[in-house]
């Protein structure tokens, strides 16, 4: 049995409560921790290693205890903080919309399994500047704000969150018109009249969304197929199969979605390898949490082809040197200028991503 399989082997223990198999001889832990690390899933991992009688070595089974318990403590801080977020923003009539992990965690066997980096939140974009002073109030910093699709804020020791203004950047031009309005189909928390969830049939969707727009540009991890391997077998079940697939067509995703439910059963179900999931499991495996930059490149090169990549490179349109240089908003006839800054600039501060650029090209 290979490391890969063996993290897949002791995730799908842990998501069913099992008891997995002893460590075959032939691997290292310090592998297995390695790469359950890059995928950010150490932490459940370890609810099914310690169901093991061979543990890791003492020092690295104290790191991997130390991890799972800051994960527990992180999760009650980032859901207790999301409580005191919303209702700030309902005691300031402010529309608000949490996506992604907070409401994902409540599907899992236990909440901190589900380890989240940040937490989003959806606003009208005519409120970012309030709040932005009701984030400052609860005593997050500001560290971005009015540069992206998201403003950042941050509170010490382990508080993220992103403030979001749309759900996609610019480039998503699919995505954006599908959200457009992305308060059209929610339902309203019980106990608010200003915080909302998405309908079950809307959080598969934009879960799979997100998790498709990591996976065509960098990549996405094993976290991510776990994900739609809870919403499958949570959600699913339930929805309007007509009306989800009609949806999943129109944005492009019906192909995708059935390609990542088919691994998903092969690593936490009953589904046989195929070649073409086995290739699929390498990529996802290979990626890690949040993908790479080998990822993003091969896969612009793949769309575009050498030549229109390096354009594209070169030249990135306005939508997206808006949301890199502000000012464009205001006065786009700077583009050209911003073009030949943007060129200069990363001549020193991403001279590694140049040459891996044209080396992926030429």
């Amino acid at each position: 049995m290979s490391t890969d399989k063996y993290v897949i082997h002791l995730t799908k223990c842990a998501l069913k409560n099992k008891n997995p198999k002893e460590k075959p001889e032939n691997l290292s832990w310090n592998e297995i921790f390695s790469l359950a690390d890059k995928h950010m899933i150490v932490n459940m991992l370890w609810y099914s290693v310690n169901k093991l009688t061979e543990k890791p070595a003492p020092e690295l089974w104290k790191k991997w205890t130390e991890i799972k318990n800051k994960a527990v403590v992180k999760d009650i801080i980032q859901r207790s903080e999301y409580q005191k977020i919303i209702n700030a923003f309902e005691k300031k009539h402010i529309r608000c919309m949490a996506v992604k992990g907070i409401f994902m965690k409540k599907l899992y066997p236990a909440s901190d399994y589900r380890t989240m980096s940040d937490i989003d939140i959806l606003i009208d974009e005519k409120n970012a500047d309030r709040a932005g002073n009701i984030m400052r109030s609860l005593g997050y910093d500001c560290h971005i704000f009015g540069k992206f699709h998201h403003d950042e804020y941050f509170k010490a020791p382990v508080m993220n969150v992103e403030i979001h203004r749309q759900l996609f950047s610019n480039s998503e031009v699919n995505f954006i018109k599908y959200y457009k309005n992305a308060f059209a189909e929610v339902e309203k928390i019980s106990g608010y009249d200003f915080a909302y969830k998405m309908t079950d049939e809307e959080f598969y969707i934009y879960t799979l969304a997100h998790f498709y727009h990591h996976y065509s540009e960098d990549g996405s991890g094993i976290r991510s197929v776990i994900d739609i391997y809870i919403l499958n077998h949570s959600i699913y079940p339930k929805l309007d199969k007509q009306s989800l697939n009609s949806k999943l067509k129109k944005l492009k995703l019906l192909k995708f979605r059935n390609e990542i439910t088919d691994l998903s059963e092969m690593w936490f179900g009953k589904n046989k390898a195929t070649p073409e999931l086995m290739k699929l499991s390498s990529y996802i495996i290979g990626s890690g949490t949040y993908g790479n930059i080998s990822n993003r490149i091969n896969n612009n090169i793949k769309e575009k082809g050498k030549l229109g990549y390096f354009i594209y490179s070169a030249f990135l349109p306005l939508f997206i040197m808006k949301e890199k240089y502000p000012v464009l908003k205001k006065v786009p006839v700077l583009l050209p200028v911003l073009w030949l800054w943007r060129w200069i600039s990363a001549v020193f501060t991403q001279r590694d991503l140049i040459i891996l650029k044209l080396k992926a090209i030429f």
